[in-house]
C-alpha cells in the first residue's frame, strides 16, 4: 500500500520490543529510500510487563540516551506496534459503499471513547474485504508524548506492515499534518527490520 511520508530527508523505522530497541534510519533515493544505518539497543526487563510498556519514565531515559547517542533529534519517525495490543475485526461490505458508510460500519464494531480505530480496505470484484482495528487511546497517547518528549516526530503508527494513520490524526497531533505522498510501502520499511540489518553484529549501546 501506499502511506504518507515527509520532506525531510531521513526518516527512521523504530521497534520498542521487551527485548530493546531497534531503529532503521533511512535517506531519500529518488522516491524511495537506502539504508543509512541500523542500531539497537538492550532495554531493562522492568521496562515491560507480560509486553506491554509499565515503566514509562524509565523507558523515556532509555530511549533519551538512545537518540542522543545516535543524534536522532527531530527526526520523523515510523513506529511499530505490537500486534498483541491490538483488536481485529474482519468485514465484508457491499462494493458501492463510500468511505463515510465504511467509517460508520466500522465504528459500530468498535463503540468505545477510549479506543482508537482505524481500517484497511481492500477490494475484490464483488465486495470490500474490510480489516477493522482499535487500540488503546491512552497506550498510544502516552507512546507519543514519550517520543515527543526525547524529540522524535511520530508520524504513522504502523501494525503488520500497515500503516495506521488515521489514529494520529485522531489525536490532532501538529506532525500528522504536515505530510506528502510519495510511492513508498511501510511493507518496504519495515522489511528492513528483518533483511537489511545485521542486528547480531551491532554493539548495544
Amino acid at each position: 500500500m501506499i502511506f504518507k511520508t515527509f520532506s525531510s530527508p531521513e526518516l527512521l523505522g523504530l521497534d520498542v520490543q521487551p527485548s530493546g530497541i531497534y531503529a532503521v534510519r533511512l535517506k531519500h533515493f529518488g522516491r524511495r529510500f537506502q539504508v543509512n544505518a541500523c542500531y539497537r539497543k538492550d532495554l531493562p526487563a522492568e521496562i515491560f510487563h507480560q509486553g506491554v510498556i509499565h515503566d514509562w519514565h524509565l523507558l523515556k531515559r532509555s530511549l533519551n540516551e538512545f537518540v542522543e547517542e545516535h543524534q536522532l533529534v527531530n527526526l520523523p519517525v515510523i513506529m511499530g506496534l505490537a500486534e498483541h495490543l491490538v483488536m481485529r475485526h474482519e468485514l465484508q461490505l457491499a462494493k458501492n459503499l463510500g468511505t463515510d458508510e465504511i467509517q460508520k460500519e466500522v465504528s459500530d464494531v468498535f463503540k468505545s471513547s477510549t479506543l482508537l480505530v482505524d481500517y484497511l480496505v481492500a477490494i475484490e470484484k464483488e465486495w470490500l474485504n474490510v480489516t477493522a482495528v482499535a487500540v488503546q487511546k491512552a497506550y498510544v497517547e502516552q507512546l507519543v508524548a514519550v517520543m515527543s518528549a526525547v524529540k522524535l516526530q511520530v508520524k504513522i503508527i504502523d501494525l503488520d506492515h500497515d500503516a495506521l494513520q488515521r489514529m494520529l490524526l485522531k489525536l490532532h497531533l501538529p506532525t500528522a499534518q504536515s505530510i506528502e505522498n510519495v510511492a513508498v510501502s511501510a511493507r518496504d520499511l519495515f522489511a528492513y527490520f528483518y533483511f537489511a540489518c545485521d542486528w547480531k553484529s551491532l554493539t548495544n549501546v
